[in-house]
C-alpha cells in the first residue's frame, strides 16, 4: 500500500488534471471473467464454423493471456441470457455465434485492459514512493546543515509523473471503449443489448441493483410521502392515483430482499423513467434514434400505460412484460435503425464497408460536421487534386484502412448536405431519408412497421423510432399503426393504415 510522508496525493492528482487512480478503479470494476462465460454460452448455443469461430478462439486465446483471477462482481445468469436471446429476441444460430465473438472480445479487451491499468498505477505508486523517499532524504540532509530543504523539483517530477500515469490509464480506457462501443454496435446490429454485462463492462455504471437501489432512496426522498397521500385520499381512483399506487408498488418491490432481481431490475428502470422525464435542462441526444434521455424516458411511460391497458390490438400485460418489452423493443429499434442506415448508404452509393464505418461513428456520437472534417483533404481536393492525395495515404484510396473511399467521402458529403447534416444514425437510414424526399410520412411508417416483423415487438420498435421522426405525436401514430399492422398482416395494411393519419 503506498504511504508517502511529502507527497499529497489530492495536490498531485490536482496538478496533473485528473486522477489516473479513480479512472483505473473504473476499469477494474468490470468483470472479464463473467462476460467470458456468458460469451462461451453464446457459443455453445451458436453454429461456430470458419471465420466466426476463429475470431472467437482469437479472442479467447487473448482474454487467457491476459486474465489470471477470479471476478468479484455481480454474477450473470448464463441460460437464463441464452434463453432470452433465443425464444424472446429470435436470434438464430448464427446470429447467436456472432454475439459469442462481440462479447469474447469485449471480455478479452477488458481483462488486457485491466492488466495493462494495473500496470501503470503499480509503476506510479512506484514512482511517487522512490521520489517521496528522495524528498526525506534531501530533508534530512537540508536539516543536519541548519538549513530548509528546497524539493519544489522533486514535487514538480512527482506531479508530472502522475499526469503520465493518467495518460496512460486514460489511453487504456479509450482504447478499450473503443472496442466496447465497436462490439455493442455489431451487436445491436443482430439485434442484441447485452444489459446481462452492465456492472460487468468496466465502463464506470452503474450495476442494475445499485441502481435500482439509488432510484428508490432518491424516490423515497422526494415523492414517496405525496404518492401515499394521494393514493389514499378520498375520491374516484383516477389515472394519477394508478400511476402512484405503480411507483409505491416499485418502490416496494426493490426494497423487498426476496424478491426477484429482474422484478428489481425493471421496478427501477420505471422509476428511473418517471425521474428522466421529469428532468430540467438540455441532455445529449441518442446518436442512434435522435431522442434524448427525457424523450425517451417519456416515451417509455406513454407506452408503458398504453401496454398495461391494451395497445391497439395487443391485450393488457402486466408492468414487468411490459417493461420488458420495452426493452427487448428498443434494441429492435436501434438494429433496424443502423441496418438501415447501412442499407441507405450503400443505396447511396457508398461501399459496405464505408457505410458501416459511417453508421458506427453515427452511433458512437461522432458528429457529421466531424466526420467531414476527418475526410476534408479529400473532398475539398478538387477532382485534378484527389488523384495526388490518394498517393499520400497510406493505404491507397483509403483515409481510414478498409473503410471509405475517396467516393465513399463524396457519397458521404452528398448524402449530409441533403439531410441538413442533423447528425444522427436514424437520418441516414431509409425513413428518414425517404421523407426527405417528399413521402407521406404516415403512410411510410406505417409501412416500415408492417414490415419490421415481430408481432408487440416490432409494433413498440417502431414506435420507438417514429417517435425522433415525427416528434411527440409520432409515437402514438406508429404505435397504432404498428399494432393493427402487424395483427393484420403485414406491410401492405400498414402502409395502408399509417395513410390514414396523413389525410
Amino acid at each position: 500500500m503506498l504511504q508517502l510522508t511529502y507527497l499529497d496525493i489530492g495536490e498531485l492528482v490536482q496538478a496533473a488534471g485528473g486522477d489516473p487512480w479513480k479512472l483505473n478503479d473504473t476499469i477494474q470494476s468490470g468483470s472479464p471473467g463473467e462476460i467470458h462465460d456468458l460469451a462461451t454460452a453464446f457459443y455453445d448455443a451458436g453454429v461456430c464454423l470458419g471465420d466466426t469461430s476463429e475470431e472467437f478462439n482469437a479472442a479467447k486465446k487473448r482474454f487467457e493471456a491476459a486474465w489470471d483471477r477470479e471476478d468479484a462482481g455481480h454474477p450473470i445468469n448464463d441460460s437464463r441470457e441464452v434463453t432470452h436471446a433465443t425464444q424472446t429476441l429470435d436470434l438464430n444460430k448464427e446470429q447467436l455465434a456472432r454475439v459469442a465473438v462481440d462479447l469474447q472480445n469485449i471480455s478479452a479487451s477488458l481483462a488486457e485492459a485491466q492488466r495493462s491499468g494495473s500496470i501503470s498505477i503499480s509503476n506510479l505508486e512506484a514512482s511517487l514512493q522512490f521520489i517521496d523517499n528522495q524528498i526525506h532524504n534531501e530533508v534530512v540532509t537540508a536539516a543536519a546543515n541548519g538549513e530548509e530543504a528546497d524539493w519544489s523539483d522533486l514535487k514538480q517530477a512527482a506531479i508530472d509523473r502522475t499526469a503520465q500515469a493518467l495518460k496512460e490509464v486514460q489511453a487504456v480506457r479509450d482504447s478499450y471503449s473503443q472496442q466496447l462501443d465497436q462490439s455493442r454496435l455489431e451487436m445491436a446490429a443482430e439485434g442484441y443489448t447485452p444489459d446481462a454485462t452492465k456492472g460487468s463492462e468496466g465502463d464506470g455504471g452503474l450495476t442494475p441493483g445499485d441502481q435500482a437501489r439509488a432510484d428508490a432512496e432518491k424516490y423515497a426522498a422526494s415523492q414517496r410521502a405525496a404518492d401515499e397521500a394521494l393514493v389514499n385520499s378520498p375520491g374516484p381512483w383516477t389515472p394519477a392515483k394508478s400511476e402512484a399506487a405503480g411507483r409505491l408498488r416499485d418502490y416496494a418491490t426493490i426494497n423487498d430482499p426476496n424478491a426477484d432481481p429482474n422484478a428489481a431490475r425493471f421496478a427501477g428502470e420505471r422509476l428511473n423513467d418517471y425521474f428522466t422525464a421529469q428532468f430540467q435542462g438540455p441532455l445529449p441526444v441518442d446518436p442512434v434514434l435522435g431522442r434524448d434521455a427525457r424523450q425517451r424516458a417519456q416515451e417509455r411511460l406513454y407506452l408503458q400505460q398504453k401496454m398495461e391497458a391494451g395497445l391497439g390490438a395487443m391485450p393488457p400485460m402486466a408492468p414487468d412484460a411490459a417493461t420488458e418489452l420495452l426493452n427487448i423493443s428498443e434494441g429492435k429499434a436501434r438494429q433496424l435503425a443502423i441496418n438501415q442506415a447501412i442499407e441507405s448508404l450503400t443505396r447511396a452509393g457508398m461501399s459496405p464497408d464505408g457505410a458501416k464505418s459511417v453508421v458506427g461513428d453515427l452511433a458512437r456520437g461522432v458528429p457529421w460536421n466531424q466526420l467531414l472534417e476527418q475526410n476534408g483533404q479529400l473532398l475539398s481536393a478538387g477532382s485534378g487534386g484527389l488523384q495526388a492525395v490518394e498517393k499520400t495515404l497510406p493505404h491507397g484510396s483509403h483515409y481510414k484502412p478498409h473503410e471509405l473511399t475517396l467516393r465513399d467521402a463524396g457519397i458521404l458529403g452528398d448524402v449530409g448536405k441533403r439531410l441538413g447534416w442533423a447528425g444522427t444514425a436514424i437520418d441516414v437510414f431509409d425513413l428518414g431519408y425517404d421523407l426527405s424526399q417528399g413521402a407521406a410520412p404516415g403512410q411510410r411508417i406505417g409501412e416500415f412497421a408492417g414490415g419490421a416483423g415481430g408481432g408487440a415487438l416490432g409494433a413498440v420498435g417502431a414506435a420507438a423510432i417514429a417517435g425522433s421522426v415525427l416528434g411527440p405525436g409520432g409515437t402514438f401514430v406508429a404505435a397504432v399503426a404498428a399494432s393493427v399492422a402487424l395483427s393484420e398482416g403485414g406491410k401492405r395494411v400498414g402502409g395502408w393504415v399509417g395513410s390514414q393519419f396523413d389525410n
